[in-house]
């Protein structure tokens, strides 16, 4: 948009799953077995945070990592100000000088202080929900959002390579039917909701 240069947000998921995976090497089975999801966030975060970061340096970029909070997010007047070039907030602020300098910003929800009102945002309080907010807040040029499988495919096994108003339904029930993250909140409904949404 006119308000950002170039420039590339990340948002990111796996600070839970990187944080099981973390709790079964250095913890016991005890241990393990009272972690909470929160916990394993935490254990998580600063793992999927380095792993972008070494990453992009690895292609001489700097990256800038911020969690993001429930908080932030249920105040629309916060998303609202992103995309506005006089907003004086910390945040926006620096989304936009580290566009403007280069940098790519890795956010992240921060699962381990999130709470039930994440849950309520529209087109779900899970990352892909987040990337559509930050999409549509800084007036994003286009949306890309990554599943394991590579898209969505039809019962016939087919990828279904473009969503529009006739076969949004559809997409949804199948969407709704193979949803369900292991280790996230997300899954598939998740990704075509905060899709359609942006």
């Amino acid at each position: 948009s006119g308000e950002f240069r170039e420039g590339l947000i990340v948002v990111t998921s796996g600070a839970v799953a990187t944080g099981m995976d973390k709790a079964r090497r250095f913890l016991s089975e005890e241990a393990q077995a009272s972690l909470s999801l929160k916990q394993a966030a935490g254990l998580g975060c600063t793992a999927v945070f380095g792993a972008w970061e070494q990453a992009f340096a690895d292609r001489n970029v700097a990256a800038a990592s911020f969690p993001v909070t429930h908080h932030q997010l249920k105040n629309r007047g916060w998303l609202r100000n992103l995309a506005n070039r006089s907003e004086k907030s910390s945040f926006a602020q620096t989304l936009r000088e580290n566009a403007e300098l280069g940098i790519v910003t890795i956010i992240n929800e921060a699962d381990a202080l999130s709470d039930v009102e994440l849950m309520k945002l529209a087109c779900g309080g899970d990352n892909d929900g987040l990337a559509s907010h930050l999409a549509q807040a800084v007036g994003a040029r286009s949306l890309t959002i990554f599943a394991k499988l590579g898209g969505i495919f039809d019962d016939g096994k087919q990828l279904i390579e473009c969503v529009d108003r006739n076969n949004i339904a559809q997409v949804r029930q199948i969407a709704t039917s193979r949803s369900i993250s292991a280790t996230g909140r997300g899954g598939l409904i998740s990704k075509v909701d905060a899709s359609w949404d942006a």
